[in-house]
């Protein structure tokens, strides 16, 4: 045993054949014992539970894009730009106001280079974040849409209907890859 209460790396007994397979790594337990922890998947994180278990988990990430027309509703046009700063896949995007409001937010991604966004860079397909005469929506499936995103990439927001609302908050979630 190290001098910590621990088993030292080198005294440890590691079982070959039971519970070793491959794709494992190999950890020692609360209990001091041997254990195997199997590997995580793409874009995942090693976390550590409150009671020292090794796990994985998904690394998540989001983008906040606040629309906001102080005493008016909010105007049509480029709401925004957001580099991305690691690899990615879209999952989840949601759309809140603060009132029932029809509202319509197109989003492109591209490089440095090329922003503003062009239509060519459209990632919404025909299915972008909106509002119809509604408070709130939130869309998983996102239809058409290209949710790959590459490091260094940009976001743009562009708003092409607006009524009603004078605050909006568009909300892009997805897991880091």
């Amino acid at each position: 045993k190290s001098s910590g209460g621990l088993p030292a790396w080198g005294a440890i007994d590691w079982p070959t054949t039971v519970g070793a397979t491959s794709g494992q790594f190999p950890y020692i337990s609360s209990a001091g014992a041997a254990a195997w922890l199997a590997v995580g998947t793409s874009g995942q994180g090693l976390i550590l539970s409150t009671a020292g278990i090794p796990g994985w988990e998904n690394r998540q990430w989001s983008v906040n894009l606040v629309m906001d027309g102080g005493a008016t509703t909010i105007s049509t046009g480029y709401a925004g730009w957001c580099e991305v700063p690691f690899r990615g896949v879209i999952n989840e995007v949601k759309l809140v106001a603060n009132t029932a409001a029809s509202l319509v937010v197109d989003v492109y991604l591209n490089g440095i280079s090329s922003t503003p966004a062009t239509s060519a860079a459209k990632i919404t397909a025909s299915a972008p974040p909106t509002l119809s005469n509604a408070q709130r929506s939130s869309d998983s499936v996102m239809t058409g849409w290209t949710t790959s995103i590459s490091s260094g990439q940009w976001l743009t927001f562009d708003v092409t209907n607006a009524s009603s609302a004078t605050l909006a908050t568009l909300v892009i979630k997805g897991n880091i890859i």
